[in-house]
């Protein structure tokens, strides 16, 4: 949600609208750092109109939830130093690394930041911010012929520390809303009806950064079940053979056992333990294999897109493993013990016979 003319509102504003969106408050504009050099490159747009106060300046984001922020969760900007923001950082920046060696900064220094308010060449008192964090990476740049359309000279603070640096602390002041929900045609009906979308604003609806990779795990996902039950269809198929030849080569051992009176369910219960005591040593190995390989593979490229990763899962799915494993065996077991075990002792001697 944004203004036509680019200009700031006061988030109070869209209060009276109802529903089950969240709101995320956010302000984004231009800082002028003091004693600081900012990054410059060759542009693909010059200006000669810019007013001095504008030569060198830095882009800056303050949004409510910084580690939230679209750019650091699709990993387009990665912590590298430090760490990214909490909401309870009064004052803490984030600064790209290059900035930082160019000004031969660390985490915990300080820098100071003339802000500018929207559409204003009158830019603020210094504001002292601290260092909490040195990130990493490229975002999509638009130039337009400002030092601040450089990946470089962007920085991060939390909205209330913005609100501060601008001497509008009580006034709730942002330039952009974010308004995140499960329905953005009922959201944008809402707005509507409620009158807050007038002709000053425009609601530019924008699908989920994640979809697409969403939509890639949900191929995905539909091409590892149909592997699993690939799997589970040739494991059956393969181990009913090999159990087969190995029944066969115990016809007169199931003869004597039948002929003395033990159940054929205790003979199928025999086989199914053999067969489980064989599968303990494949199971420690496969398991010690999977956490300290597949498992650490995995947890790494998750903790570098900075994404929750659960590795306490990693348990339970090998025991809903080991348990398809165990349905293999039992259904392998009857298939195999079927042409055997419904015969009777005396035509089981006669085969060897």
């Amino acid at each position: 949600m944004k203004k036509k003319d680019g200009g700031d509102f006061l988030r109070s504003e869209f209060n009276s609208v109802e529903g089950d969106q969240e709101v995320v408050s956010k302000y984004k504009g231009l800082a002028k750092p003091k004693g600081l050099k900012v990054i410059e490159a060759a542009q693909t747009v010059m200006r000669e109109d810019l007013p001095s106060e504008f030569r060198k300046v830095l882009a800056f984001e303050a949004v409510e939830d910084v580690k939230r922020h679209e750019l650091f969760q699709s990993g387009a900007f990665t912590i590298e130093a430090g760490e990214n923001l909490s909401e309870n950082d009064d004052d803490g920046i984030l600064i790209h690394e290059a900035l930082a060696k160019e000004n031969n900064l660390k985490v915990n220094d300080e820098i100071s930041l003339e802000m500018f308010e929207t559409n204003s060449e009158k830019a603020h008192a210094p504001y002292t911010f601290k260092i909490k964090g040195i990130f990493s990476g490229k975002k999509q740049e638009q130039y337009t012929g400002l030092t601040s359309d450089f990946s470089e000279n962007t920085v991060f603070m939390n909205y209330k520390t913005s609100q501060r640096a601008l001497g509008l602390d009580g006034d709730r002041v942002v330039n952009e809303l974010e308004m995140f929900t499960k329905e953005p045609g009922k959201l944008k009906e809402t707005l509507e009806q409620s009158s807050v979308l007038s002709a000053e604003f425009y609601f530019d609806e924008k699908n989920d950064p994640f979809k697409d990779v969403i939509e890639s795990y949900g191929s995905m996902n539909d091409m590892i079940k149909f592997m699993a039950y690939s799997i589970l269809v040739g494991g059956i198929l393969v181990l009913s053979l090999v159990l087969t030849f190995f029944i066969r080569e115990r016809i007169y051992e199931i003869a004597i056992l039948l002929s003395i009176g033990v159940s054929k369910f205790k003979i199928i219960m025999q086989f199914l333990a053999e067969l489980l005591i064989i599968s303990i040593p494949a199971l420690v190995l496969s398991y010690i294999f999977s956490y300290f390989a597949v498992g650490r593979i995995i947890e790494k490229q998750f903790i570098g897109n900075e994404l929750p990763v659960e590795m306490t899962h990693h348990l339970s799915t090998f025991v809903m493993s080991y348990g398809l494993l165990i349905v293999i065996i039992v259904i392998s077991i009857v298939i195999a013990s079927l042409m055997i075990l419904v015969k009777t002792p005396k035509e089981l001697l006669s085969k060897i016979s």
